[in-house]
């Protein structure tokens, strides 16, 4: 009886088509990583303005006077009334349409009303759109 024995292990050419398998997936990997932390940036802005954009709603309500949502596109900030005003990353734009005699600013009044328009929240791979109906200022956020 004769039993030949093999050398055990792997040879240079497996060990390198692991290596490159590995660099591959490692890579696909880190690049949704990277995707879904920019786009988890334009949601929490999206998310905070729609916040903002309510709590406006309901303290106009409340106190019978006018609240402004101002926005500062150089400075890249909004605020609420007298709230703190809230930073947007630079990987995040924001694109606002309101009435022209408010400028950069949607207000909603004690009647329930409120000046209407649109915030569009872009980032790198996703987008939102607040609508601000101007009849029962309803605060709406699509994607």
């Amino acid at each position: 009886m004769n039993i030949r024995f093999r050398d055990s292990g792997f040879t240079l050419f497996e060990m390198l088509a692991v290596i490159v398998l590995l660099a591959i997936a490692a890579t696909i990997v880190v690049r949704s990583m990277g995707m879904s932390l920019s786009g988890s940036k334009t949601e929490l802005i999206a998310n905070q303005l729609q916040q903002s954009l309510r709590r406006a709603q309901l303290a106009s309500l409340a106190s019978g006077k006018v609240t402004m949502v101002r926005f500062d596109m150089n400075r890249r900030i909004f605020s609420a009334g007298h709230a703190k005003f809230v930073r947007w990353p630079e990987s995040v734009s924001l694109h606002l349409t309101s009435a022209k005699q408010l400028g950069s600013a949607i207000a909603f009044y004690p009647d329930g009303t409120s000046s209407g328009g649109h915030v569009q929240v872009i980032g790198a791979h996703r987008s939102y759109r607040l609508n601000i109906d101007w009849l029962t200022s309803a605060v709406r956020m699509v994607q």
